[in-house]
């Protein structure tokens, strides 16, 4: 069993194995490093069933994963829907069995294309909702998400240029709610005009 090794002696085989006997016999919980059932079996998240001594994202051996994934994996479990968390469970495990063979230079590579897809897929949505006239607060949200991706992009990105980034994706949010109420004012008083206007007709 992994859980009688030393935690930095788990191979991704043996990190894979250990969450499908998780997922098939039930014993995955959302929210929760470790825990007991009422029958005494441990229960754990997808990376506590990984080993016992893992009980946040810093204790997720490097060789397994970087920090960012695990990171990742600990917002998007938790997110899954109950009913799908064994299935979520055996497919990860399929998963990190083949990332043994992961460098440094690879795992880049994955991460530049996870940042890519998922912040480019949300941009784009974003802005085929926008329409042909997009509102005000459109440009500097789009300039927000841009901005972020590049640092998330770069190698040599600093704390300094986050913290940067976060007061100007401030500013852009106060300009969007202000824009967001005009609009919601302006339905609202538009709305009351059609009442009066019909109570009048009627």
């Amino acid at each position: 069993m992994v859980a009688q090794i030393p935690l930095d002696a788990v191979t991704n085989e043996m990190a894979a194995n250990n969450i499908l006997a998780f997922a098939r016999e039930g014993r995955l919980k959302q929210s929760n490093w470790h825990d007991r059932g009422a029958d005494g079996q441990e229960i754990a998240c997808l990376l506590g069933a990984i080993h016992p001594d893992i009980n946040s994202t810093t204790a997720c051996p490097a060789a397994l994963m970087p920090r960012w994934l695990a990171n990742l994996t600990v917002r998007l479990f938790d997110g899954v829907p109950t009913d799908r968390v064994t299935h979520y469970g055996e497919a990860y495990a399929q998963r990190i069995n083949r990332w043994g063979v992961f460098d440094v230079a690879a795992w880049e590579r994955v991460r530049v294309a996870f940042i890519s897809k998922a912040l480019g897929d949300a941009i784009a949505r974003a802005e085929s909702r926008s329409g042909v006239n997009p509102p005000s607060s459109w440009a500097p949200a789009k300039a927000v998400v841009d901005k972020l991706m590049a640092l998330l992009l770069s190698t040599t990105s600093t704390r300094d240029d986050y913290r940067a980034l976060y007061r100007e994706a401030a500013e852009a949010r106060t300009l969007a709610w202000a824009v967001y109420n005009k609009a919601v004012a302006t339905l609202r008083a538009a709305r009351r005009a059609a009442a009066g206007t019909a109570a009048a007709e009627a």
